[in-house]
């Protein structure tokens, strides 16, 4: 993009040189305050880190301390500039979207003649990704912030004309708009390499890789037919279930420990604690044990592992993980797997029990359930196979991923450089 023909230093610190043509003011100067009244129908008005300002019900309503008395709220409308004292460091500012009321944390602005709330938003966020205002405020809480009115208005801030500031703003929606739908697109693609991943590995466990087998039915709901040489045998037989622990540890030991957080399908190592420092009621398992989450929604979304090489040869987990010690006959890798296929989550997910986020796979599931149990060669083949298709896969998602963070830091570029006028937005001849 274009820069504007002459620059001049500035006495904003976070933004050394404007345009020439631009004005410095101080936020008081540029807004009033608005100390509204609450109104009987107002519903509460929660302004989020990502800039959104909205119905608290139009977003979620779970984590949020309900106040019984709400001391000190104040009435916010739509188009109010609000701005929150106390996450405003990490981005909690933006255009109120709806009338409410808020909590008496957050400063709700109306601008001034010449000057535009929208453009005013990227701009007091620009300064917050910058670290302006970590390093203004008087830290009352730890990854917080007290960025009061007062010292708000303080503050100088660059004035382009109105004209600029309208201009700037739409050039940031309309840019915004094209990202945000490629980011959009490339999600969409993730997801849907993702299910290729998953069918991949369903029918690599279920019906082998070799395209001229026969089949025979199974009698399992989730499996109708699978190669008429393999068997359908249950977990239980060819696994050790929960296996218990064979002897004392001492106190002073360093042992494995993952928490759920860490039992994801690449894991490589586990972390370490002494046993004395352990809690009651933990998992225990050994290197190559195959462990599967419980509880939901961490079984749903595939924590499973392959339990590395640690300090000790044993370790613990949380209590929501079912362990699996393979027997000769099953290889670690292909439960590993099986436990990823399509078919099995489902069974699993329907033979839970409990409420809500309590829901738990059945322990009788997790034993009786049956797998397919080809050859110990063919299995070894098919875990091949699964490892050089998936890896391919992989290999698609990281690239997606990767240009998504690519076109999120573009986009944010663009939104820098557009209100601190390090690029001319106007109408060129």
């Amino acid at each position: 993009m274009k820069r504007y023909d002459a620059y001049k230093s500035t006495g904003i610190p976070w933004i050394p040189e404007v345009p020439e043509h631009w004005e410095e003011r101080r936020a008081k100067n540029l807004f009033v305050r608005m100390e509204r009244e609450v109104q009987e129908e107002d519903e509460v008005v929660t302004c989020f880190r990502d800039g959104q300002v909205t119905l608290r019900k139009n977003r979620r309503t779970e984590g949020f301390t309900e106040s019984f008395k709400e001391i000190g709220y104040q009435g916010i409308r739509k188009g109010d500039l609000v701005i929150h004292q106390m996450d405003a460091f990490a981005g909690a500012i933006g255009i109120s979207d709806s009338d409410g009321k808020g909590t008496p944390v957050y400063i709700c602005l109306q601008p001034k003649q010449g000057c535009m709330n929208e453009y005013y938003a990227l701009v007091i966020r620009e300064m917050a990704r910058a670290g302006y205002i970590k390093a203004l405020y008087k830290g009352i809480r730890e990854r917080s912030s007290d960025f009061r009115y007062e010292t708000f208005a303080g503050l100088f801030l660059p004035l382009p004309p109105l004209s600029e500031q309208r201009a700037i703003v739409a050039y940031v929606e309309r840019k915004g708009r094209q990202i945000d739908a490629y980011i959009a697109r490339q999600a969409e693609q993730i997801e849907r390499l993702k299910e290729l991943r998953k069918t991949i590995i369903s029918h690599a466990v279920t019906r082998g890789i070799h395209p001229y087998t026969r089949f025979r039915p199974t009698g399992i709901p989730w499996i109708p037919e699978v190669p008429e040489h393999w068997e359908c045998v249950e977990l239980k037989r060819v696994t050790v279930f929960n296996p218990s622990r064979k002897e004392n540890i001492d106190g002073d030991t360093l042992v494995g420990y993952a928490p759920m957080e860490i039992v994801r399908s690449n894991m490589e190592s586990c972390l370490t604690i002494k046993v004395c420092k352990l809690t009651a009621g933990l998992t225990y398992f050994e290197e190559g044990d195959v462990v599967l989450a419980k509880v939901t929604p961490c079984f749903e979304n595939g924590n499973v592992a392959i339990i590395p090489r640690m300090i000790h040869y044993c370790g613990f987990g949380s209590s929501e993980l079912f362990v699996y010690r393979c027997k000769d006959k099953l290889a670690p890798k292909l439960l590993f797997y099986y436990f990823q296929s399509a078919g099995f989550v489902s069974a699993g997910t329907a033979s839970m029990t409990g409420t809500g986020g309590l829901k738990r796979v059945s322990p009788a599931f997790a034993r009786n359930a049956k797998i397919p149990l080809p050859p110990l060669s063919e299995q070894r083949a098919i875990v091949a196979y699964i490892e050089k298709k998936t890896a391919a896969v992989d290999r698609m998602i990281n690239a997606c991923r990767e240009q998504t963070e690519l076109m999120k830091a573009y986009k944010q570029r663009l939104i820098s450089d557009a209100v601190t006028g390090r690029i001319n937005v106007l109408p060129h001849d």
